[in-house]
C-alpha cells in the first residue's frame, strides 16, 4: 500500500520553490501537487548521476523532472540531500533511513507537474528551462555528474570505447564499453585482439588489471571441466595454483591464468597462437572449435532487465 506524501506546495515565481511545510506566498501563483512516493524509508541504489545538497524536496522533484535522463529520485528529508537517478527498477530499491523514493516517470509530460510538458523535447545531456512567460527551452546540462554504474547505462548513441564507471559509492574505474554488439551496453572485462599483450601473468597483475580474480564467475557451456562446472572455483595464475589438479594448470599445462578445476575446457587467457593451431595452451573454447587457437576473444556482461 502506498503512503501519501504530504501536499507539495509548488510555487512558480522567479525559480523559487517552497518546501512541503512552507505555505507563505505573496503575489504568486501556487499549484498544489500530491506526490506519492513509491517507497518510504527506501532509496533507489546504484544509478545516481547527480546529487544536490541542502535543497528542498520541491527543488529535488524539479531537478529530476527537467532532465530526460532522470527516471527517479531519492530525497533525504533530514539532511536535505537529493539524489537524481537514471534508473527506476523495483529490484534496485533498497532500505534507506530518512529517504523517500519517487519514480518520476508517472509525472513526466503531465502539465501540472512538468514545467516543460508542452512542445519541448530535450535530449539526454540537456535540461529543460522555463522562461518567465511560461515557455520552455532546452540547454546543456552543466551540473557535475557522477559516472554511470555500468556500460548499459550509457546513452545508446554513444560509441564503443573506454568510459569511466562507478562500481559503488567510492570505487571508480575505466572500462571498455561495447556499444555496437546486440544493442550495445556491454561492459568488457577481458578483450584480446592480438598477441601484443602478455596474459601469462601473476596474481597481482590480474587483480589490478583484469579485475578481482577471487570473484566467482557463473557460466555454463565450456566453463566446465570433465563435465563439472567451474562455479565456486578460485582463479589461478602463474604464481597461485588454486585448481585441484596435481599439476599446475595455469602455469604449466594450459599456460593461461583461468578458473581451472583440473585444467578446464576453456582457456581465454592462454597463449596467443596463429589462428588454426591446435593445443591445450592456446586461446580456446572447446565446445565451439575444440582446442583450435582463436584469433580474438572478449568477455563482457550486461544486466538483464527482463
Amino acid at each position: 500500500m502506498k503512503h501519501v506524501m504530504p501536499v507539495v506546495n509548488y510555487v512558480v515565481v522567479c525559480g523559487i520553490f517552497l518546501n512541503f511545510d512552507l505555505l507563505f506566498c505573496q503575489q504568486c501563483t501556487v499549484r498544489t501537487l500530491r506526490v506519492d512516493p513509491d517507497k518510504t524509508e527506501s532509496r533507489h541504489h546504484g544509478y545516481t548521476f547527480i546529487s544536490f545538497e541542502q535543497i528542498g524536496p520541491n527543488t529535488c522533484f524539479d531537478d529530476c523532472i527537467r532532465r530526460p535522463r532522470c527516471l527517479s529520485f531519492n530525497y533525504d528529508r533530514i539532511n536535505r540531500h537529493c539524489e537524481i537517478n537514471e534508473g527506476n527498477r523495483e529490484a534496485d530499491v533498497v532500505e534507506g533511513n530518512n529517504y523517500v523514493y519517487v519514480n518520476i516517470e508517472q509525472y513526466k509530460k503531465v502539465r501540472i507537474y512538468d514545467p516543460c510538458s508542452t512542445g519541448v523535447f530535450c535530449l539526454v545531456g540537456e535540461i529543460c528551462n522555463t522562461m518567465k512567460n511560461g515557455t520552455g527551452h532546452c540547454a546543456k546540462d552543466t551540473s557535475p555528474t557522477q559516472p554511470v554504474t555500468d556500460c548499459s547505462r550509457l546513452h545508446k548513441e554513444m560509441p564503443s570505447g573506454t568510459y569511466t564507471i562507478r562500481l559503488n559509492q567510492v570505487q571508480i574505474i575505466n572500462v571498455y564499453c561495447d556499444m555496437d554488439t546486440d544493442g550495445g551496453g556491454w561492459t568488457v572485462f577481458q578483450r584480446r585482439l592480438d598477441g601484443v599483450t602478455d596474459f601469462y601473468r601473476g596474481w597481482n597483475d590480474y587483480e589490478s588489471g583484469f579485475g578481482n580474480p577471487e570473484n566467482e564467475f557463473w557460466l555454463g557451456n565450456s566453463m566446465k571441466d570433465s563435465n563439472k562446472n567451474l562455479n565456486g572455483m578460485m582463479f589461478s595464475t602463474t604464481d597461485q595454483d588454486n585448481d585441484i589438479n596435481d599439476d599446475h594448470c595455469a602455469r604449466d599445462l594450459r599456460k593461461g591464468p583461468w578458473w581451472h578445476r583440473s585444467c578446464s575446457y576453456s582457456n581465454l587467457n592462454g597463449q596467443y597462437k596463429s589462428e588454426g593451431i591446435r593445443g591445450g595452451t592456446t586461446i580456446h573454447w572447446i565446445t565451439w572449435h575444440g582446442r583450435i587457437a582463436l584469433k580474438a576473444s572478449e568477455m563482457k556482461i550486461r544486466p538483464s532487465f527482463e
